[in-house]
C-alpha cells in the first residue's frame, strides 16, 4: 500500500500519514493496513493541486496529453479525477467525461 510505501522506501513516520477522507469507503479513516486494499483492485487515479502554480497547469497537460494515452491502453476502465483550485481555461479544456 501506499502507507507502507512511504514508510519502508522513504522513512516517513507512519504518525504523520492519514488517508484523506474522500479516499475511503467509510465515514471514519481507516489507518489498519491489513484492511487498506493493495493496488490489484484499484480502477481509479487521482491527482491533487493548485492551478495558481503554473508547473500544476504544464503537468496536468502532460498527463492528459502524453500519459493517460499510455495508462488507457493497459488499463481502459481506469478513470482519472484531477481536483484544483483555480484551474485555468486550458484545465477546462482538458475535461472530457
Amino acid at each position: 500500500t501506499e502507507t507502507q510505501l512511504m514508510r519502508d522506501t522513504f522513512g516517513i513516520p507512519p504518525r504523520k500519514m492519514v488517508p484523506a477522507s474522500f479516499f475511503c469507503e467509510v465515514p471514519e479513516v481507516n489507518t489498519n493496513e491489513s484492511t487498506t486494499p493493495g493496488f490489484e483492485p484499484r480502477i481509479g487515479f487521482t491527482t491533487i493541486g493548485t492551478f495558481h502554480h503554473p508547473p500544476n497547469v504544464d503537468s496536468a497537460g502532460w498527463l492528459a496529453h502524453e500519459v493517460w494515452p499510455l495508462i488507457r491502453e493497459r488499463l481502459p476502465e481506469a478513470t482519472m479525477r484531477v481536483y484544483g483550485s483555480y484551474p485555468t481555461p486550458a484545465i477546462h479544456a482538458l475535461h472530457s467525461p
